[in-house]
């Protein structure tokens, strides 16, 4: 079923401006703070769901997966299947596996491995792609896009006329599917959502994304 939906995506994303506007409007800002929930799939890998918490304002941002095989740094780590989060936090971004006891020091913000500020779709020159029915495995409905490139090409979903994530792909492998009656901007965290463990290692080890970036 996501594997549907990243061809839709794909559709989309590959027919730009199917309903574009006369006005093409800018992209999105993010609030300084939000936390939403997810589906996603890695079109070589396998499926999973998870959560983020973005908090700008303390420049720290958390991603909770239920496994992390898939991913390409915690799978690159370690690819046992068990839950993996990625905690962005004083200038470092730590992989950590709760139920393995495991934690580690990945990357850092010189090596682009920081949070993004609000405005990275304006500051990296987004432009917009259009209008256009998207179904993803958790919504419906018209939706926005954007187009940002990076090191791979990358788009934005919203729900059409808002601001709300519906979709995030990083073509042509990875794609978040938001769910958005959870979508919560301008969240409140608490302090202990971004502690690291005590049982956390300041470099990850061996040959791996982490030492790859």
């Amino acid at each position: 079923m996501s594997h549907l939906a990243a061809l839709s995506l794909i559709s989309i994303v590959c027919h730009h401006g199917v309903s574009a506007r006369l006005h093409a409007p800018s992209p999105p800002i993010w609030p300084n703070s939000f936390s939403i929930n997810f589906t996603e799939s890695t079109l070589a890998a396998g499926d999973t769901n998870g959560t983020w918490l973005y908090d700008y304002t303390n420049l720290r941002q958390r991603l909770d997966r239920a496994t992390g095989k898939f991913d390409r740094f915690c799978g690159s780590v370690d690819n046992r299947d068990a839950p993996c989060s990625h905690l962005v936090t004083a200038g470092v971004r730590y992989l950590i596996w709760p139920t393995l006891q495991k934690c580690c020091g990945c990357c850092t913000n010189a090596d682009g491995c920081g949070i993004v500020k609000p405005t990275w779709m304006i500051d990296s020159k987004g432009t917009f792609s259009g209008t256009a029915p998207l179904k993803t495995p958790v919504w419906s409905g018209e939706a926005d896009s954007w187009e940002i490139t990076g090191a791979q090409p990358n788009y934005w979903f919203v729900i059409a006329g808002q601001d709300t994530p519906v979709g995030f792909a990083q073509v042509p492998d990875d794609y978040q599917y938001f769910i958005p009656s959870s979508y919560l901007p301008d969240a409140t965290f608490s302090d202990s959502l971004f502690s690291l463990p005590s049982y956390c290692e300041p470099k990850c080890t061996g040959i791996n994304t982490c030492t790859l970036v």
